[in-house]
């Protein structure tokens, strides 16, 4: 399989991030850097990384590239579902047969009183 040197990390970081971000909606406007940052993608990138070139610069091969895009999206999505859920207009839980986090529409109610403050519905 080809490898592939990536030049400027943080730069290859930025595309990569951008462009899942355009992948799972066309209209993003949230900033970035509110999702996952450049210095934590790069770490990422790192660490599937399939190893250096003789200058030192790291080694993707098709695969690992294909990796990278689906986890950023992935991981852009599920920060995104989360800050959903902590405004209480989505509900999680952990579903032990399917073995990952499941989300769901609040109730209509609840959601109300935690966006007005108001949590004992008075």
């Amino acid at each position: 399989m080809s490898q592939y040197a990536v030049r400027n990390l943080e730069k290859y970081a930025a595309e990569i991030r951008s462009a899942a971000a355009t992948y799972i909606s066309d209209d993003y406007t949230d900033n970035l850097d509110d999702f996952v940052t450049i210095k934590q993608l790069t770490s990422f990138i790192k660490s599937k990384s399939t190893g250096l070139d003789d200058k030192g610069r790291i080694l993707l091969d098709s695969e690992t590239i294909d990796n990278i895009f689906i986890e950023t999206c992935d991981w852009i999505y599920g920060v995104g579902l989360s800050r959903l859920a902590s405004k209480n207009l989505l509900e999680c839980a952990w579903d032990n047969d399917q073995n990952h986090m499941i989300f769901w529409k609040a109730d209509d109610e609840k959601s109300e009183q935690s966006n007005t403050g108001n949590s004992t519905g008075n």
